[in-house]
C-alpha cells in the first residue's frame, strides 16, 4: 500500500493568539458554582447511572475525506448533512519532553491501538455510518506511524485515518499553560485545544465524538455502540465522561488529591467522596464536546501559575472532575453525565483488578468491555499479552 494512500494534513487554523482568549467562565453558558452531594457506592444495577439512548432509525452513508496532503491548507468537510461521521481524537508523539515521568511509549501500542479500532469500527446497527479516526503528530512520528500503517491491512485508510502532523513552537507560541520546558506533560494540555480548532471547523460533518488517550488503549467492541448510542437527543449538547474504581475517590486518592488541590480547598472538601472522572476517556456529541473544549481550556489556562509553580505538571484531570462535579451548567448548553466501570463501556486499569474471560477483558457480571485503557506499562500483563495476541503484528 503505497504511503501516499494515508492522509496527512497540515492545518492552517490559528489555535489560540493569547491566552486571554479563555477567560474563567467566559464562555460557561451561564456556569455557576455550587457543593455537589457526594456520589453513593454505584449500585449493582450500572443502568441507574446510564439509561441507553433511543435508537435513530434512518441509515447513513459514509463520506470520504481526501485531501492533499503536505500542503498548508484548511480540512476538507469530512461529512455532509446527511451523512455524518462518528470520530475518535487522539495524539502521539516521540518527543522525549513530552513523557518526562515516563519512557516514551512504543509503536506497537499505536498499532494496536489503530488496528483495534479499525477491526470494531462497523456499528452494531449496521447504520451505514462511518467511523474516522484523527491523531495529531509531530512529524518523526508521524512519518514512523504511517510507515507502519502502510503495512496493516486497512481498507481504504483515506476514510478510515487522517494524521494531522503540527509543530507545538510555532502553533502555541509563548503560551505557558503549553510550554514543555515550564510544563510536564503539556500535550495534556493542548491536545483540548487541537480538538477544538478541528471539531469547531468539521462540525457539519461530525455526529458523536470520543477523545482517547492512545498507547495504552485498545478497543474489544465499536466504542460508540456501547458507550454512546445513537438517539434522537445526539443533537443535544451532551457529554459522557468515563469514571475509575469505584474504590476511589478524591478523599483517598493521593495523586487526583494533589492535582485537585490547584482549585481552592473548599472544592476538593466538596469533592471528598466523589468518584474521578477519567480525562484518558471522554464521549460526547458535537456540540457537547465544542462546548466541553472551551470550558476546560478555561480552566487549564486559569490553573497555570499553580501547574507551573506548584504541582509542576499538566492538570486537565483535575479541570475534568471540577467541570463535572463542582460547577452547575446550562443543561441547554452543556449536559455532562458520567458511567462507572461496572457497565461494559471502558476499563481504566489504574486503580483496578482485571478478569480476563477467553479472549475478552470483561466487566464484574462478565460483559466485554469496548475499551480497555490503562493496561500497558506493565499494569496488566495479561491483558497485554492477550491484546497484543489479537492486535499486534
Amino acid at each position: 500500500m503505497a504511503p501516499a494512500n494515508i492522509v496527512i494534513l497540515l492545518t492552517s487554523v490559528v489555535v489560540l493568539k493569547i491566552a486571554g482568549e479563555y477567560m474563567l467562565h467566559g464562555r460557561g453558558g451561564g456556569a455557576t458554582h455550587h457543593l455537589s452531594p457526594p456520589n453513593p457506592v454505584p449500585p449493582s444495577n450500572s443502568e441507574a447511572y446510564w439509561k441507553p439512548l433511543t435508537m435513530r432509525s434512518p441509515h447513513m452513508r459514509p463520506t470520504s475525506n481526501i485531501t492533499t496532503p503536505g500542503v498548508d491548507v484548511q480540512l476538507d468537510p469530512i461529512g455532509e448533512k446527511d451523512a455524518k461521521v462518528d470520530v475518535v481524537l487522539s495524539c502521539f508523539y516521540f518527543r522525549k519532553g513530552w513523557y518526562l515521568t515516563r519512557a516514551i511509549p512504543p509503536l506497537e501500542w499505536a498499532k494496536v491501538f489503530i488496528r483495534s479500532l479499525y477491526t470494531h469500527r462497523k456499528t452494531a446497527t449496521n447504520s451505514g455510518r462511518s467511523l474516522k479516526l484523527v491523531i495529531w503528530v509531530d512529524m518523526a512520528t508521524g512519518k514512523a506511524l504511517q510507515e507502519d500503517i502502510d503495512k496493516m491491512n486497512i481498507s481504504s485508510p483515506v476514510d478510515f485515518i487522517t494524521l494531522i502532523p503540527f509543530n507545538w513552537e510555532t502553533r502555541f507560541p509563548n503560551m505557558r499553560w503549553a510550554n514543555l520546558t515550564l510544563l510536564r506533560n503539556s500535550a495534556g494540555s493542548f491536545r483540548y485545544d487541537l480538538y477544538r480548532v478541528y471539531l469547531e471547523q468539521q462540525k457539519e460533518g461530525i455526529n458523536r465524538v470520543l477523545m482517547s488517550d492512545l498507547t495504552d488503549v485498545a478497543f474489544q467492541g465499536n466504542p460508540f455502540d456501547t458507550c454512546f448510542p445513537e438517539g434522537s437527543n445526539l443533537a443535544e449538547p451532551k457529554m459522557l465522561f468515563t469514571y475509575e474504581s469505584w474504590k476511589k475517590n478524591f478523599g483517598n486518592e493521593v495523586h487526583n488529591r494533589r492535582w485537585m488541590r490547584c482549585y481552592p480547598k473548599h472544592v476538593l472538601h466538596a469533592l471528598r467522596h466523589s468518584q474521578i472522572g477519567n480525562s484518558g476517556v471522554t464521549f460526547g456529541t458535537i456540540s457537547g464536546m465544542i462546548q466541553y473544549t472551551h470550558l476546560i481550556m478555561e480552566q487549564i489556562v486559569a490553573l497555570t501559575d499553580c501547574c507551573v509553580n506548584v504541582i509542576k505538571t499538566s492538570n486537565d484531570q483535575a479541570s475534568l472532575n471540577y467541570l463535572l462535579h463542582y460547577v452547575q451548567h446550562d443543561k441547554a448548553v452543556w449536559d455532562p453525565a458520567a458511567i462507572p466501570m461496572t457497565h461494559p463501556c471502558v476499563f481504566h486499569g489504574n486503580f483496578a483488578s482485571l478478569r480476563i474471560d477467553g479472549d475478552k477483558v470483561v466487566s464484574p457480571d462478565g460483559r466485554p468491555y469496548s475499551i480497555v485503557h490503562q493496561f500497558t506499562s506493565d499494569r496488566h500483563p495479561p491483558a497485554m499479552k492477550l491484546l497484543k495476541s489479537i492486535y499486534g503484528e
